[in-house]
């Protein structure tokens, strides 16, 4: 779960260097609905903006590529998403077990005549049926699976260090940041923004009410020594 959260962050401070689907959220982040599925952004590739993950749709169906797009954009509206990233599409095969059946019918009559004591008869017979046995018939589902999330307002403009995955250790500053000038350097480690610990399910929540020109107080790591600075955010 810190994993996860790590990589909200990062996204927040850098901005990225059936028929139905499936929703699993990464957190119970309400958003309000947006007002029609057209407000949904499509992406073929990951957001370069500052964002955070609302969750992942599934999608499975027969329809085509254009329909299972549509219903990932309506669901993505539901949820108040900015977007929907088309992180993996396939197509996939599946076996469907279709059951047998039988139907027969049949009649009969007889018929004949003979001396002495009279008496006659009649004898026909017919029989007719049809069966079909079980089979199994291959079906091809096309199959997507898309990261829904939201965009930050502001962002701090810095880079992480890729390699440490359970922390968030300044990289590099991006164009137009303010948080090298503001007093951060390459190496510090972040702890927590305005009080929120990096890691929490409050610190999304919380970046999301930050706007751009709005100061906020970075906690961090440098040399051992606990420190703080008031960082400008700048848009997204």
């Amino acid at each position: 779960m810190q994993k996860m959260f790590v990589g909200a962050l990062l996204l927040f401070c850098a901005g990225c260097a059936s028929s139905h689907p499936n929703y699993f959220p990464s957190i119970g982040l309400k958003m309000p609905p947006k007002k029609s599925a057209d407000a949904v952004e499509v992406r073929s590739m990951a957001p370069t903006r500052a964002c955070f993950a609302l969750g992942e749709l599934y999608v499975g169906s027969t329809h085509s590529w254009g329909k299972i797009i549509s219903k990932t954009t309506e669901q993505a509206a539901q949820i108040g998403a900015d977007f929907v990233w088309l992180a993996d599409r396939s197509v996939q095969a599946e076996y469907v077990y279709i059951p047998g059946f039988s139907s027969s019918s049949t009649s009969a009559s007889a018929y004949g005549y003979g001396y002495g004591d009279w008496f006659t008869t009649q004898a026909h017979s017919q029989a007719s049926g049809y069966s079909v046995g079980p089979s199994v018939r291959k079906v091809e589902r096309g199959t997507i699976k898309a990261v829904a999330g939201v965009y930050y307002p502001a962002r701090l403009g810095v880079t992480w260090d890729p390699e440490q995955t359970q922390k968030c250790i300044v990289k590099a500053f991006t164009f137009g940041s303010n948080a090298e000038t503001g007093g951060l350097q390459v190496g510090d480690e972040i702890l927590a923004m305005d009080g929120v610990e990096v890691g929490s399910d409050n610190l999304p929540r919380h970046l999301l009410q930050v706007q751009p020109g709005q100061k906020m107080n970075l906690a961090f790591v440098r040399s051992g020594q606990r420190l703080d600075v008031d960082v400008e955010t700048i848009p997204n």
